[in-house]
């Protein structure tokens, strides 16, 4: 099944506005609202001002210009006037939007009870952090490494070849409640299988003793997996040694491994 839109070719479409083109920049922004009215199905004490579900069909109308307003208003502390509820999805409606599935939202329910528990192992803020690097919070980026190969939503998920035209795979790459558990997911799956090697943590300790060191790894491995993968097998002092480039070559089906020092000068 072929697109109903093309890809974006804009990687910081901000702000979000009814003067946006259709395409998939908006549908990311639908589905950010939806994903945001059913994360309050359970609650107990649903704020009045959570917007009901819309019609994902790619266009800014007045539908959607309502429910961003109401989600801005649900995600303004009250009393606070930190967010505009004006309809504008700038960068700061989105990175408040990226932070509540990520249980960084204390004072609403889903995301202080539901999604902070979910995601309760990962250092708090390490999720919404590698967002800001990644796409700086835009729902709907789109950064194109060649014309086959594009990394797409707020942790820029890969899609390659034939997957560019598969519906269900732009649409995982542009939900962002489905790439934050995704993304949940590989950090913590990283986490659990290297933390305790050499790199993570020094023999002979307690190995949550230098969780941080493991996190900062786990991080790495999102954009740079095999410098994350050798950092955690290999001491600082091993790096150059010739057990890390005999691992490097196998991992690089038998290239050359960049060094890992240079010469100063």
């Amino acid at each position: 099944m072929s697109l109903p839109y093309p890809l974006p070719t804009d990687n910081w479409p901000t702000p979000i506005t009814q003067d946006y083109q259709d395409g998939w920049v908006v549908w990311s922004l639908q589905r950010a609202i939806n994903r945001f009215h059913d994360s309050f199905n359970e609650d107990p004490n649903p704020p009045a001002t959570v917007p009901a579900r819309i019609a994902e069909d790619y266009h800014f109308g007045p539908e959607t210009l309502e429910a961003v307003k109401l989600m801005q208003q649900t995600l303004r502390k009250t009393g606070k006037t930190d967010l505009r509820v004006d309809g504008v999805v700038d960068i700061a409606t989105q990175r408040r939007i990226v932070k509540h599935f990520t249980g960084d939202v204390p004072w609403l329910w889903p995301s202080n009870d539901v999604y902070k528990n979910w995601y309760q192992a990962i250092p708090r803020g390490l999720l919404y952090s590698i967002a800001e690097g990644e796409s700086a919070y835009m729902l709907g980026s789109a950064s194109w490494n060649s014309s086959t190969n594009v990394d797409l939503g707020v942790w820029q998920d890969n899609v390659t070849g034939n997957e560019l035209q598969e519906m269900v795979t732009v649409m995982r790459g542009f939900d962002v409640r489905i790439q934050a558990a995704k993304e949940a997911l590989d950090l913590t799956k990283w986490y659990n299988a290297n933390h305790s090697l050499p790199g993570c943590a020094p023999a002979s300790v307690d190995p949550s003793l230098w969780a941080e060191r493991a996190w900062r790894r786990a991080a790495m491995h999102h954009n740079r997996p095999l410098d994350a993968n050798v950092l955690a097998r290999f001491t600082i002092d091993q790096l150059e040694s010739p057990a890390a480039k005999a691992y490097e070559r196998q991992q690089l089906d038998g290239g050359t491994p960049d060094p890992w020092t240079e010469p100063l000068g």
